[in-house]
C-alpha cells in the first residue's frame, strides 16, 4: 500500500515542490491551500502523514490542529517560517509531532525526531533532505 502524504501550504511554489519530490519518491501526495481545505481533503481521504504550514488564510495551521486532533491522530509535522519558540511550543502542545523551520537547512535536525516525538508506532523513519531540493522520506505504518 502506498503511503499518502497531505501537504498543506498556501504558497503554490512550496506545495508543487513538495508534491513533485514526494511523488518521485513513490508517495501518493494530496495538497491543500489552507486549513479548511485540508480538513475537507483529510476527511475525504485520510492521509498517513500531514505536512502543515502555520500561516495560511481562512484557517491557519493552529486552527487545523485544534480541529483535526479531535478526529484523528495522524502524524503531523509543522513546516513553517515562524521562528519564535512560543510558536513551536504552541504547535507541539496542540498535537503536532514535530516543528520544522523553513528553509531546508533546518531539516537535518528533523532526522528521527518524529519517531521520538510520540508516534513510534506510526512513523517508522524520517530522513533529512539534501539541498538544493527539499526532500525527505517517510515510511509510515497504516493509521487506524
Amino acid at each position: 500500500m502506498t503511503t499518502t502524504i497531505l501537504v498543506v501550504d498556501d504558497q503554490s511554489s512550496v506545495r508543487h515542490l513538495l508534491q513533485e519530490y514526494l511523488a518521485e519518491q513513490g508517495f501518493r501526495v494530496l495538497t491543500a491551500t489552507d486549513g479548511q481545505h485540508a480538513l475537507a481533503v483529510a476527511r475525504h481521504d485520510p492521509p498517513d502523514l500531514i505536512l502543515l504550514d502555520i500561516m495560511m488564510p481562512k484557517m491557519d495551521g493552529y486552527q487545523f490542529l485544534r480541529t483535526y486532533r479531535q478526529e484523528r491522530q495522524t502524524p503531523i509535522i509543522i513546516i513553517t517560517a515562524r521562528e519564535e519558540e512560543t510558536d513551536a511550543v504552541l504547535g507541539l502542545d496542540l498535537g503536532a509531532d514535530d516543528y520544522i523551520i523553513k528553509p531546508c537547512g533546518n531539516w537535518r535536525r528533523a532526522s528521527g525526531q518524529c519517531f521520538a516525538a510520540g508516534k513510534p508506532g506510526r512513523v517508522k523513519a524520517l530522513k533529512s533532505c539534501a539541498p538544493p531540493m527539499i526532500g525527505f522520506c517517510w515510511t509510515a505504518a497504516p493509521t487506524k
